[in-house]
């Protein structure tokens, strides 16, 4: 069908203890995210529709405004989140605290997660009006090509909260 349920996945880390397996679980990011970006946007429109602006925004995962022009080795042209939104981290803590959550439920070991991390294309984030705000008012970013670095030391921080270490 093109995906696990969770309880699926629990069945898979309960059959890998039980072999002495350790799986590791990736969360692709901030490329390769089309599908996860494209499920925030549907929700987003959901709940704006509901006239509910803050919920809309609370895992959105793109600059609205953003302009960049860019194309991934897939040829996709939005498939890179916004490292300048608050909501893609409240987003991507949602996310792991989920995949830990299957993890206890399986009771299966868990010390990593992958984070992907290849592949963001050249163009990415240069017309994104947040993401150049982000550069102005930070001292340690000089361009677009420090955002991805922004992003790592921001999730290597939320992993370290819950005794994980970054993969990628």
């Amino acid at each position: 069908s093109g995906y696990y349920s969770r309880q699926d996945f629990i069945e898979i880390l309960k059959y890998a203890t039980e072999r002495h397996i350790q799986v590791i679980p990736e969360i692709e990011s901030p490329g390769h995210s089309r599908a996860a970006i494209k499920a925030m946007d549907s929700r987003y429109n959901k709940f704006m529709k509901l006239g509910n602006k803050e919920e809309a925004e609370r895992y959105l995962l793109r600059d609205l405004n953003d302009k960049s022009v860019y194309s991934s080795a897939q040829l996709w042209k939005d498939n890179i989140t916004c490292v300048a939104l608050p909501s893609t981290y409240t987003f991507m803590e949602k996310v792991i605290d989920e995949i830990l959550g299957m993890y206890k439920d399986a009771n299966a070991p868990i010390s990593t997660i992958h984070l992907g991390g290849d592949e963001v294309p050249s163009g990415t984030w240069e017309l994104s009006p947040l993401c150049n705000k982000l550069i102005a008012q930070d001292d340690k970013l000089n361009s677009t090509d420090d955002l991805w670095y922004y992003y790592y030391d921001k999730l290597e921080k939320i992993m370290a909260k819950r005794n994980l270490v970054v993969s990628g």
